[in-house]
């Protein structure tokens, strides 16, 4: 494979996961730049990665002529994403924003205009948590029907703890200002809930029929100028319309902290089964099914491929495969945008009291 070429636009400590990812890329020759206006945190970047070229203006890093296959992460806090990714596909280069998306729908679909333009890719790093053995094997399962009409999912992740206890410090204190990051665990681990729950059912059409969120309450103690109005707990009752022509409910609850007890459940039931499964550990996943009156059971492991990319890797693995033109699990272009505005309507619902529709075709 010929010499290619690789940006990473701001590299606070994501950057290093990315670092790490492309020294495993198959590329026999490659470039790798690196930008960010801390010249600080650039040098000292560049003394952990000696071999990036490092470059304090991003402007400058992206005016060389681009090649065909160029790709550019954007690293930076989700408030800029959306204008340093225009920057980066104005360069005529392929481009993979690391998630949420954007800031909002509006932002989104500036993004996705702007790649339609210039013919090339956008991603976001939202699909890491799909693409492996567990995954793709509940997805050829809906796709099969194995447990008949699917009607309903229920998709929980709450963590219990006081919302006192929040770690607010060092360089990440954006993630608590809505202004910076967009909102609260729905941004931080909404496009993971929604890039795996839309792989695995592949709608058309989502609407987000009611939403609510829990005030941003705490007694922590803020930096100076420090600002916490971001959410920490959220849930919503979503109607999903799928390829099939089928309708699911979505049950859907994300809690980082929450008082409650800890609980977490990802189950798919239908007419003639249902399925739970081990979406963030490597349980793997149990269905459920008639088996001459009584419930029956199967197992199926996780299965770990050790040839495969881990969790951190994957973006920037089926981002590059797609680039390639190879068959990959990447979430590109409509489809990226199309899960952001799901989860954005989530936020739409619960402020204005009114239910959200997201259609692909519209996106």
């Amino acid at each position: 494979m010929p010499k290619r070429r690789v940006y990473i636009i701001g590299v606070g400590s994501i950057a290093n996961s990315h670092i790490q990812t492309i020294s495993k890329l198959p590329i026999d020759e490659l470039e790798t730049h690196v930008s960010d206006n801390n010249p600080i945190v650039l040098q000292r970047f560049k003394e952990r990665f000696p071999s990036v070229i490092p470059h304090q203006d991003t402007l400058s890093m992206l005016a060389e002529p681009a090649w065909e296959n160029d790709i550019v992460i954007v690293c930076t806090p989700p408030v800029s994403h959306c204008s340093v990714t225009l920057q980066a596909l104005e360069s005529k280069r392929h481009v993979l924003c690391e998630k949420p998306l954007a800031m909002n729908q509006e932002e989104s679909r500036s993004m996705l205009a702007k790649a339609r333009e210039v013919e090339k890719l956008l991603g976001c790093c939202s699909p890491r948590f799909i693409g492996h053995h567990v995954t793709e094997t509940l997805k050829s399962w809906v796709a099969k029907r194995k447990f008949g009409s699917l009607y309903h999912v229920r998709w929980l992740y709450r963590g219990q703890g006081s919302r006192s206890g929040i770690v607010v410090g060092g360089n990440r204190t954006w993630c608590f200002d809505s202004q910076q990051s967009g909102g609260g665990v729905l941004m931080d681990w909404g496009p993971y809930d929604m890039t795996a729950i839309n792989d695995i059912l592949q709608p058309v059409q989502v609407d987000v029929l009611h939403a609510w969120m829990a005030p941003p309450v705490s007694d922590v103690v803020l930096p100076e100028g420090g600002i916490l109005d971001v959410e920490f707990h959220v849930g919503a009752s979503m109607l999903y319309y799928c390829q099939d022509g089928t309708q699911v409910s979505v049950s859907f609850e994300r809690g980082h902290p929450a008082y409650a007890s800890s609980l977490k459940q990802f189950e798919f039931q239908g007419t003639k089964g249902a399925v739970e499964f081990d979406w963030l550990d490597q349980d793997g996943l149990t269905y459920y099914y008639d088996d001459e009156g009584t419930v029956g059971s199967q197992h199926v492991s996780y299965v770990q491929d050790e040839t495969a990319p881990q969790m951190l890797e994957r973006p920037l693995f089926y981002f590059f495969q797609a680039v390639n033109g190879q068959p990959s699990p990447a979430v590109l272009n409509e489809r990226a945008v199309f899960n952001f505005n799901c989860l954005r309507a989530i936020y739409d619902c619960a402020r204005g009291r009114q239910a959200q529709s997201v259609r692909l075709e519209k996106v």
